[in-house]
């Protein structure tokens, strides 16, 4: 009697992906999911590892997001593949400043003087939907505001302070003198 040994091989694969695009911020990780039947290993494969590296566990891969730009993730099992479109952008690291004008003042008691001031982007972008809030040293002297306009009061010196609303790191200053 002869003994045969048959090895089936199955070349019909359906492979799911739990996304076929992805946006991610660099630096960012996201999990994509592969479900695929029948049952089998699946081959992950990145087409540009300086946009995403990939860290395989099986049926899902974590996709670490470190350079900008556009690549596809592919899922292989014998010869179907199924593929995802990752795009990975970078928020831009915009800072503000402001200026008051002017740095210094001189006023009468009871004069009234208003301040101005310019928010500059970093990147050049549109300011004008930020605003500052205004503060005093000392509010016998010198007392703004909320639109700059300074009060003069008793003689002496008061710092009068803009700041960005939502960001109390940026500032400017201008010293009242009366």
């Amino acid at each position: 009697s002869a003994a045969c040994n048959v090895k089936v091989t199955c070349d019909d694969y359906k492979i799911t992906l739990s996304s076929t695009s992805l946006t991610l911020e660099k630096g960012s990780k996201h999990t994509l999911i592969a479900v695929v039947s029948p049952k089998d290993t699946i081959v992950w494969s990145t087409l540009n590892t300086s946009v995403i590296t990939l860290v395989p566990n099986g049926d899902s891969v974590e996709l670490h997001a470190v350079g900008v730009g556009t690549t596809i993730v592919t899922a292989v099992v014998g010869s179907t593949t199924a593929a995802c479109t990752v795009t990975v952008y970078e928020t831009p690291n915009v800072t503000y400043s402001i200026n008051v004008t002017p740095d210094s003042i001189t006023l009468l008691e009871g004069e009234t003087y208003g301040l101005s001031y310019v928010i500059t982007a970093s990147d050049g972008s549109d300011t004008s939907g930020l605003h500052v809030s205004w503060s005093t040293s000392d509010a016998s002297v010198a007392v703004p505001s909320s639109n700059g306009l300074v009060q003069a009061g008793t003689q002496g010196t008061a710092t009068i302070t803009a700041k960005l609303v939502n960001d109390n790191s940026v500032l400017d200053t201008c010293v009242v003198s009366v």
